[in-house]
């Protein structure tokens, strides 16, 4: 069978087969992302880049990955993080500029390879419409069995425990502009596995009231056995050490950038690290009768992607195997009626999606931790990452970090010839 074909004998005659056409996908580099009309582009897995001035020039049947401000503003367009990485940090990973041609053409490789890895590891139906969302992440979300439900008295605290990527607020530049933005970041593949062998709640929920009363002890609402959910109050103790503050622990702090509701409601996996930093004051709960198990087997990352240990050093196997974690971890969306006949779109989150989520900020945590226990400035980290302020120049400190941290990147060999020409300038 060739790359991108599957036969579907649940849903077809054994003697049809149903063939899909994965869509050409390209990559366009815009001279004012802010304003994307003219630029340099390429399909993969061409070599010859095209030049335009206007987008309409670009063939139509190519989806678009581009590094416009404005997402997706065009039918064959995709919003710059459809990978959930944009093109900047790809080039990065590959020690390439996409604002060099040659760059943009290895980049446009990669991006190609990523199609055809989706296309051959999921049981897509129709690619035209299955790969119409914003994130690939989404799309696979879409086809995969769901992470479980929950009960409509849940939804509020489950969505208050949901948190993403954390920002650190009021992370501090160092001072003498000697600096630069890292980004050090676990290897995609093997952290999505990590992630994808959390254990998560199953079974029947059931309120805990009057906890006062209940003399139930920390340790209690700790123990795996008892997986639960708790409303509480924070307070963080004014003796923390000077490395971990309180807008480290950034509890709260999401990718609305403070735009999200005030949080009341802890998951277990959190609070297990939370109360090493802060007095927590436990008020009510919800707690899960049937214990923790591994995800369902058909939520697994696709064996062709893991089959082969070598796969971990494949930058496009480790963007799909991302794009998988994150669909497992993503809320969902339904339409609930609104005011005069019109409908709102909430999401939905599982216990499961909140358990991932928790599992990642927590090692992300740990990651930021060790990077502000050496001194430097931490602005954020999620998604397997941690992104800091770091000398400029000073690259054996920046590897030594990622070697303790047990992270992949930045690619050292980008940084050494930056700051070679800087040096020589």
């Amino acid at each position: 069978m060739g790359l991108g074909s599957r036969a579907f004998a649940e849903s077809a005659p054994t003697t049809q087969q149903i063939t899909l056409r994965p869509p050409r996908i390209g990559v366009a580099s815009f001279h004012n992302p802010s304003d994307p009309s003219s630029g340099v582009a390429c399909v993969a897995p061409d070599r010859d880049p095209i030049l335009f001035n206007r987008r309409s020039e670009l063939p139509s049947d190519v989806l678009w990955i581009s590094n416009a401000k404005d997402g997706r503003s065009q039918q064959n367009f995709c919003e710059p993080a459809f990978l959930h990485t944009n093109i900047d940090h790809i080039g990065r990973d590959l020690g390439v500029s996409f604002l060099e041609v040659p760059g943009l053409i290895a980049i446009a490789a990669t991006v190609g390879r990523v199609r055809d890895l989706a296309a051959y590891s999921y049981p897509w139906v129709d690619l035209s419409r299955d790969w119409k969302y914003d994130r690939l992440s989404i799309a696979i979300a879409k086809i995969s069995p769901s992470t479980g439900e929950t009960i409509s008295d849940m939804i509020s605290p489950l969505a208050q425990c949901y948190q993403k990527y954390s920002f650190v607020i009021d992370s501090v530049f160092p001072e003498g502009g000697n600096s630069t933005v890292y980004t050090l970041r676990a290897n995609r593949l093997r952290y999505a596995q990590y992630i994808c062998s959390t254990l998560v709640p199953t079974g029947a929920w059931t309120p805990i009231s009057n906890v006062g009363q209940r003399n139930l002890g920390m340790d209690y609402w700790l123990n795996p056995l008892n997986p639960c959910i708790v409303e509480a109050s924070i307070e963080f103790a004014t003796a923390l050490d000077a490395q971990v503050t309180p807008d480290l622990v950034a509890f709260g702090s999401g990718i609305s950038r403070g735009r999200q509701s005030i949080r009341r409601w802890i998951s277990q996996p959190e609070l297990a690290w939370l109360v090493k930093y802060a007095r927590v004051n436990i008020i009510s709960a919800w707690q899960c009768m049937g214990g923790l198990s591994p995800l369902d087997e058909r939520l697994a990352l696709p064996a062709v992607l893991t089959a082969d240990p070598v796969y971990s050093l494949s930058i496009a196997a480790g963007l799909v195997c991302q794009s998988h974690w994150m669909g497992l971890a993503e809320p969902t969306t339904i339409e609930r009626p609104g005011a005069s006949a019109t409908a709102k779109r909430v999401s939905k989150y599982s216990p499961a999606n909140v358990w991932l989520r928790a599992a990642d900020r927590a090692y992300c945590f740990a990651m930021a931790e060790a990077v502000a226990n050496r001194g430097l400035s931490v602005m954020s980290y999620g998604n397997g990452s941690v992104s800091f302020y770091g000398p400029t120049n000073d690259i054996a400190q920046i590897a030594d970090i990622a070697e303790q941290l047990g992270t992949c990147h930045p690619c050292l060999a980008a940084i050494e010839a930056r700051a070679f020409a800087a040096h020589t300038a």
